[in-house]
């Protein structure tokens, strides 16, 4: 769910929603774009739920000091079956996820990268992600600042 914090305001109608059949935590589904999409189930049982949905970044980097990995890319399985109808909802989406990891990156000493994901129905909009994107992997965190002006910089170029 903290994946979906970092929505604009406007865009906040367009969060996914959890929801558990019965309350069963290991039958997790998200409702996006009014489709039901799988949740979970790529990583073992005896995997904290912290680790594998990244809220928890230093158990994740532990366990991959367990593992002997120095580095992970986290390639989000959600999106290879998701679709949108409303391109609004998918811009928000996407922007909402890599807001997301570009934190989780940071958090990670750069031991945590991810592919990004842009808006396929919007050219304009999956340039912006994309170069935001790519700027936010050459931030630290206190390039914050400028990691949002930067945004806005790269949104009213597109928009001219």
């Amino acid at each position: 769910d903290q994946t979906w914090e970092y929505m604009d305001e406007p865009e906040a109608r367009f969060k996914p929603m959890s929801v558990s059949p019965g309350n069963d935590p290991k039958r997790r589904f998200w409702i996006i774009d009014g489709k039901v999409k799988i949740r979970r189930g790529n990583a073992g049982s005896d995997t904290p739920i912290g680790s594998q949905e990244l809220t928890d970044v230093p158990a994740r980097l532990g366990h991959m000091d367990e593992l002997g990995n120095g580095i992970q890319v986290i390639c989000p399985s959600l999106w290879t079956t998701l679709t949108f109808s409303n391109a609004g909802v998918e811009k928000a989406i996407c922007r909402s996820y890599n807001r997301w990891m570009a934190e989780v990156w940071k958090q990670s000493n750069d031991r945590l990268r991810w592919t990004a994901v842009v808006p396929v129905s919007d050219l304009d909009a999956a340039i912006e992600q994309a170069q935001i994107t790519q700027f936010a992997r050459q931030c630290t965190r206190r390039h914050r600042i400028e990691l949002e002006r930067y945004e806005d910089e790269v949104a009213h170029q597109i928009a001219v």
